[in-house]
């Protein structure tokens, strides 16, 4: 069957489409244009070339996980290891339960179960379930990063399945529950904003008053077991921003990219240190104000954050890390998108309200207000002098992982 254009809603992507899965920009397979097309054409009345989109999707996932992994290419996603998606799995759990209920066919029904199935599973087993309760969009190899517009996505599809499916109900009050706890960490009322994720990458620098041999070095985090500690070995691959690594050392300096978690309770800088005669370390880390053009902070000015002071020989020394600077790297949303527009602000706003529609929490109802008002105040703030403030036709569009977007220069 030969697919009708998506509509122009969804001309951005430069659709084509391989034996009926949607490619995007010249032949790139992301796992989440297929919900948007199948929901898309459903909207359309266009009930059977949904249902080619549909298993065109599922032949391209491993037991309903649609892997972000593309014949050992990096990912599409801010993880660059093979991994699956708490937000395009919910975004698939709502195309199949969109199906189900426009065909009546058992088929789309079960491949909804199945794939609420995969929102239950634990990140230690592979999942994208932490703790229990908290449904992450791309789980991070060091860290647990949260991404506020995929858990709020994920959330509103898995209590809308919850109203006709009991088996979700659990997951559906877990989560929401959750929700309504940490979302005072993503309020940023200084720049009338919200916070992207709970972590956030930044360059750090050690500086040594004498030469000296940085023999290993270890970020500790005392938040969650799986991401407890994580080695940086001298002279090791970053492997982009969202890795622990050493960008290059010396005898007297070596500069650091650490992933800091603003939900963690503390983070400590480890360091194994040789030394031909006693010395001091001061730990630096690069400061910038908030800049909307930017996905993460720019580059800045150094200031010295701790210090300690070593013998001569092996030392191991510990260097805390004030929580005041993972909450700075933990970014507000920025002015990226089409026409120098905020995407994700907005989609934490409808998706709030969505929620409190499906809940009625008044925690998720304040929140969405509180989110709208700033909005209200973007026009009188230079900081935002130079952007697009209304929403984006369809902004819900948006909401889906993208290569990281690298800090301004």
């Amino acid at each position: 069957m030969k697919l009708p254009a998506p509509s122009e809603q969804l001309e951005t992507f430069e659709i084509e489409f391989d034996h009926g899965y949607p490619l995007i920009r010249g032949g790139t397979e992301h796992p989440i244009i297929g919900p948007y097309v199948i929901a898309d054409y459903l909207a359309r009345g266009l009930v059977r070339e949904s249902e080619v989109v549909a298993r065109a999707a599922i032949k391209r996932m491993d037991d309903f996980r649609f892997y972000y992994s593309i014949n050992g290419r990096p990912a599409p996603s801010r993880n660059h290891d093979p991994h699956y998606s708490g937000l395009t799995q919910a975004r698939y759990l709502d195309a199949f339960s969109m199906l189900a209920e426009a065909t009546g066919k058992k088929v789309w029904k079960d491949a909804a179960r199945r794939t609420f199935e995969t929102l239950t599973i634990d990140v230690d087993q592979g999942g994208v379930l932490l703790d229990g309760e908290i449904i992450l969009e791309t789980p991070m190899p060091n860290a647990s990063d949260i991404v506020l517009n995929g858990w709020l996505t994920a959330a509103v599809h898995v209590c809308e399945y919850a109203r006709h499916e009991p088996a979700a109900v659990e997951l559906a009050e877990k989560t929401c529950a959750a929700l309504e706890r940490l979302l005072p960490f993503f309020d940023v009322p200084e720049v009338a904003n919200s916070r992207y994720a709970s972590c956030g990458p930044g360059s750090f620098r050690l500086v040594f008053s004498d030469r000296c041999h940085l023999a290993g070095a270890w970020i500790e985090r005392a938040k969650h077991p799986r991401f407890a500690a994580s080695r940086i070995e001298p002279g090791s691959d970053i492997g982009g921003k969202w890795r622990d690594g050493i960008a290059w050392s010396s005898l007297t300096v070596a500069e650091l990219n650490l992933v800091l978690d603003s939900l963690a309770r503390a983070e400590t800088l480890e360091l194994s240190i040789w030394a031909d005669r006693p010395a001091s370390v001061a730990l630096q880390y690069e400061h910038a104000d908030y800049h909307p053009g930017c996905a993460a902070p720019p580059h800045g000015r150094f200031l010295e954050v701790g210090s300690d002071i070593f013998k001569r020989g092996e030392n191991r020394i510990s260097l805390p890390i004030p929580r005041e600077i993972a909450r700075e790297l933990a970014y507000p949303t920025n002015f990226l998108k089409d026409g120098k527009r905020n995407a994700y602000h907005w989609i934490h706003v409808e998706r709030l309200k969505q929620l409190h529609a499906l809940t009625g929490s008044d925690v998720f109802a304040d929140f969405a207000a509180t989110w709208e008002e700033y909005t209200r105040a973007w026009p009188s703030m230079e900081v935002y002098a130079d952007y697009c403030l209304e929403p984006a036709e369809g902004i819900l569009f948006g909401d889906c992982p993208k290569h990281w977007e690298t800090a301004c220069a």
